[in-house]
């Protein structure tokens, strides 16, 4: 809250941290509504954007959900990943094919 009312008096908004309605604690990044009652009859809403950096701040401000891109880049690094691993670096690989189990004979029956 106290980065919220940082925020806002640095743009010259004269808030104080009473006047900040929280109605959940902000605990992950992304982009919230924040009510601030400025007088007892009088609330705004402000839009308050939790990022890690400027950059990811600036993608936020723009839609788009960068936990969900975050996800989908380290699914692709782990495919990549995988990939090269199972090249072998540019060598082919040989798998050998499992032995066939050998199949037990039921003494007394006839096939």
């Amino acid at each position: 809250m106290r980065d919220i009312v940082d925020a806002l008096n640095a743009d010259g908004a004269g808030i104080s941290k009473a006047m900040v309605v929280l109605e959940r604690p902000i605990k992950t990044i992304g982009v919230f509504d924040v009510k601030v009652a400025l007088h007892p009859e009088v609330t705004v809403m402000v839009k308050v954007n939790v990022a890690r950096s400027p950059d990811e701040a600036d993608q936020q401000a723009k839609g788009v959900d960068v936990i969900a891109a975050m996800f989908e880049d380290d699914a692709a690094e782990a495919a990549a990943a995988a990939g090269d691993f199972e090249a072998g670096n540019g060598e082919e690989l040989e798998a050998e094919a499992p032995a066939p189990a050998a199949e037990a004979a039921d003494e007394g029956e006839e096939a």
